[in-house]
């Protein structure tokens, strides 16, 4: 932990702050792995334990949401605790009891301590039904409550709900706070409904722009398509390994009269395609990116209407659908095509009469892009625009258009 500038007072939102920055460049000396808070009681007391702390989780431009998309979409599936047998470097959310179970069945695992309230996981005593004896209930609510059944509850690796340590829990530092209280329902309902809609798949059909004018220089180091292939590669490196990403290269007549051409189909990226996975074949395809690969003019208008009518088609359930075009920011198609007009037009259309919504972000690369008409087409999409500079934006604009979702 010393190495990540932290101490054994540091908070988890400080620890999350530093993994979120780390992570947005791809320097993460650490691995961390939140289960699913609908249904894993550990990362729901955590989150909700430390939610004032992380800023607000359900406020789509806060620092908080932001931090959730990463986590949500980098969770476990399952127990927290199943991904350390293959990554033992990884840092999880448990409870006493699923630490100390899994050392007894001989698990190697070491619990970190943090400063702060880290939430309590209550099991509470419940009465069902009307049926049985009551007063056998009521003696076995005694039993459990009176401190008479402490052993047995240790035994189990679970305590009462005073301060400091269960003894004997393998693995668990002895310094553990917590708070004795269950997180509040209105907080943990605000956690479940966040989780749900920025938690699932996202799918990326990326569109990158090899017209000719992407030569120009962008600085006396670097040309449009530099920039592009820098941000491209940066991206790839920190986007979660679930997401599904697919590549289209777009200019004019790329394919026969089509000004578009894939690069690389849509798949997840820890896919394997022969002896490498699809993140592997995406980095290669786009590392061929230069002033060589560069054609033609820009077709911008019907490729985006092409991209955009592509995934509305192939929509996937229980998954979101983006397009995420990357280009000087200029149409220029000498072949003819779409104009603004029209391809704003039948973008509107179809935003307002499919039912498969899909995500539009148009990315600027270089000094002559035509933010305004950017704006506009990104607009009758119901997406969004920007200009960037530097390539290390980019994966922040995918964390910043989940943390959207449903906003």
């Amino acid at each position: 932990m010393g190495d990540l500038g932290l101490t054994p007072d540091s908070s988890f939102a400080e620890l999350a702050q530093v993994y979120q920055e780390q992570a947005a460049t791809g320097d993460a000396q650490l691995t961390m792995r939140l289960g699913d808070p609908r249904n894993d009681p550990a990362t729901m007391a955590l989150l909700a334990a430390t939610s004032e702390e992380l800023g607000s989780l359900d406020e789509p431009g806060g620092p908080g949401r932001s931090l959730l998309v990463v986590l949500a979409q980098t969770a476990a599936q399952g127990d927290p605790l199943s991904v350390l047998r293959s990554d033992a470097d990884t840092l999880v959310p448990a409870t006493e009891q699923q630490i100390g179970t899994a050392v007894a069945d001989g698990q190697e695992l070491q619990g970190v301590q943090l400063g702060g309230d880290l939430g309590t996981v209550q099991l509470p005593f419940v009465r069902v039904g009307q049926e049985g004896s009551e007063e056998a209930v009521a003696a076995l609510q005694e039993e459990l409550t009176s401190g008479a059944a402490d052993g047995d509850l240790a035994e189990s690796f679970l305590r009462p709900g005073d301060e400091g340590a269960a003894p004997g829990v393998p693995g668990v530092p002895e310094r553990v706070r917590t708070t004795g209280e269950a997180p509040d329902e209105q907080l943990t309902a605000t956690v479940a409904e966040t989780w749900s809609v920025i938690a699932p798949q996202s799918r990326i059909l990326a569109l990158i722009d090899i017209s000719g004018s992407m030569e120009a220089p962008v600085d006396d180091d670097a040309t449009r398509i530099d920039l592009t292939r820098e941000a491209a590669q940066t991206a790839l490196s920190v986007i979660p390994e679930r997401t599904a990403v697919g590549v289209w290269y777009f200019a004019t007549s790329l394919d026969g009269e089509r000004d578009h051409v894939e690069a690389a189909p849509l798949r997840p990226l820890e896919e394997e395609v022969g002896d490498v996975t699809h993140k592997e074949v995406l980095l290669g395809v786009t590392e061929e990116l230069g002033v060589d690969t560069l054609q033609g003019d820009t077709g911008l208008h019907d490729s985006l209407w092409a991209a955009y009518s592509a995934m509305q088609e192939e929509d996937v359930d229980d998954a979101i659908s983006s397009v995420l075009m990357l280009t000087d920011g200029i149409n220029d198609d000498s072949t003819g095509g779409l104009s603004e007009d029209e391809v704003v037009e039948r973008l509107e259309q179809a935003r307002e009469e499919g039912d498969r919504q899909v995500t539009v972000v148009l990315i600027g690369v270089g000094p002559d892009v035509d933010a305004d008409a950017l704006e506009r087409l990104a607009t009758a999409a119901g997406g969004e625009s920007l200009v960037i500079t530097d390539p290390r934006e980019l994966p922040q604009v995918f964390v910043d258009v989940v943390a959207r979702r449903a906003a």
